[in-house]
Formats: structure tokens, C-alpha cells, sequence
């Protein structure tokens, strides 16, 4: 027998996120953490950028993008220039999503720091 737990967990694994919930929350790089990503019922792109690392990171940029779980379909997509990062720093995101997000579908957040060569 499961426990009820591991049932949970394992539930919460499949639930996509929709309007108003928090959906995602993960590493960017090895310093860089995201936290509470997640579209507003008011059509804001928001949550939290936080530098973990005891050092300071300068000019810090972050490409952000909202998929449909299989990545097939891109609803939304920005760059955002977050500037010099000290230890600790966070960062709050809110931009309008312009009402691009298709509220019915599951979403998925994808962040990452742009390619130096770009």
C-alpha cells in the first residue's frame, strides 16, 4: 500500500496551474532561484527572483517564458533586466501578460539567463 503522502506528491506532480494559482518555483542557475511564478486573475506575470549566493551578481537578465506542459505552444515571453544582484537580493516580478496566457490550459514556467553571445 501507498502511503497517503507519496499519493499526494505524486498528484500534485500532474496539476498544471491556472489564473490566480501559484504554479512554479525552481534553480535558474546554481546562484539564481525563482519562487511563486504564477498569472494573476488580473492578468499580471508575477513572482520572485532571489540571488542564494553569497556574491554579487551584476547585470543580471532572465528570459522568461509561459508554455502550454508540453511546450508546444509559447503564450507569453519577456526579457527582464533585473541589474546588479547583491547577496541575498530579490527581485519581484509583475508585467502584464496582456491577456496572451490562455487561462484553460496548463501552464508551465520556463526561465533561464540569456546566452552571453546574444
Amino acid at each position: 500500500m501507498i502511503p497517503v503522502s507519496i499519493l499526494f506528491g505524486i498528484l500534485f506532480c500532474f496539476i498544471g496551474a491556472s489564473h490566480g494559482s501559484e504554479f512554479n518555483q525552481g534553480m535558474i542557475d546554481r546562484d539564481l532561484r525563482y519562487e511563486e511564478f504564477k498569472v494573476t486573475d488580473d492578468d499580471f506575470v508575477v513572482g520572485t527572483i532571489i540571488n542564494t549566493s553569497k556574491n554579487m551578481r551584476p547585470a543580471v537578465k532572465v528570459q522568461i517564458w509561459i508554455t502550454n506542459i508540453a511546450e508546444t505552444r509559447v503564450f507569453w515571453r519577456k526579457t527582464i533586466n533585473l541589474g546588479d544582484m547583491g547577496p541575498g537580493a530579490r527581485f519581484e516580478v509583475k508585467e502584464p501578460s496582456n491577456g496572451m496566457v490562455d487561462s484553460a490550459s496548463r501552464l508551465q514556467f520556463l526561465l533561464r539567463l540569456p546566452d552571453p553571445a546574444n
